[in-house]
């Protein structure tokens, strides 16, 4: 039996296991490891699919809760963006791909002010990216993480050391 804190019970090995959260760092610590940070883009493209979504889609996530929407450009990672959104359609997550379609649309329509106020070129007072879509995405996440770890789990042979 094993203990757990869930009602102050002991659980069987089944239970607790699901009351265990998954968590797809070990997976993302391979794909990492896989990539030429010289050519990010070339080497991510040359691992399979669900390796591609899991990156470009905990980018996404993981730059958008650090330091908001503003921080997944400026940190230079709009190239995932493609990626992302076909991620999270991929994990059946229509919404979040919705979001990030609507996210990278606010972001090309004003990407030359953004990359100029980015750049320290230029102040700009407005925010592109407000305070709403934020909340929305926050709200969403829970939902995506729990999706991309099912994803993840369901492809855990195209994450080579898993074979």
């Amino acid at each position: 039996m094993c203990w757990a804190a869930r009602g102050r019970r002991n659980l069987n090995f089944e239970e607790f296991l699901e009351a265990v959260t998954y968590s797809e760092q070990a997976e993302l610590n391979w794909v990492i490891d896989q990539l030429d940070w010289d050519n990010i883009l070339p080497s991510l493209l040359a691992l399979p699919k669900p390796c591609q979504h899991l990156f470009a889609c905990r980018v996404l996530i993981d730059e958008i809760n650090n330091g908001g929407v503003d921080a997944f450009y400026y940190n230079g990672n709009g190239y995932l963006m493609p990626l992302a959104k076909e991620g999270f359609a991929a994990i059946g997550d229509d919404e979040m791909a919705d979001m990030a379609g609507r996210i990278d649309e606010i972001y090309q329509k004003n990407r030359d002010i953004l990359e100029r106020v980015y750049f320290g070129d230029e102040d700009c007072e407005e925010g592109f990216f407000d305070e709403a879509l934020h909340k929305e995405f926050y709200a969403l996440c829970e939902k995506t993480e729990a999706r991309l770890s099912a994803y993840v789990r369901a492809n855990a042979k195209c994450f080579a050391w898993k074979k």
